[in-house]
């Protein structure tokens, strides 16, 4: 199960989904939230490995070029290695590669 706070919705919709784990049955289930935050917390029922990837994923947390550059970790090369003309980011591996 993948719990995303309202704030997040936009940026894994149902499209994105689709793409990560192929379901196309993919189902919403909102939930008011039990915190101070407020907002809505939304619910689906995959992997938990799924889950971590995909939280990783919308918190920026994955191990890329771009962030491990800004960890000082020193690379040869920082551009995305399937097209070699943007910085390696998840949003340009993941939506933005024309090679991929």
């Amino acid at each position: 199960m993948l719990c995303l706070q309202e704030t997040k919705k936009e940026m894994v919709d149902r499209t994105v989904c689709q793409a990560l784990w192929g379901d196309s049955k993919v189902k919403w289930a909102a939930n008011p939230a039990v915190n101070s935050a407020g907002g809505t917390n939304l619910k689906m029922k995959i992997p938990s490995k799924v889950a971590h990837f995909v939280w990783r994923l919308v918190r920026d947390r994955l191990s890329t070029r771009a962030n491990l550059r800004r960890r000082n970790v020193q690379l040869d090369d920082y551009h995305c290695p399937f097209c070699s003309s943007h910085e390696e980011e998840a949003s340009h591996i993941f939506f933005g590669c024309q090679r991929i």
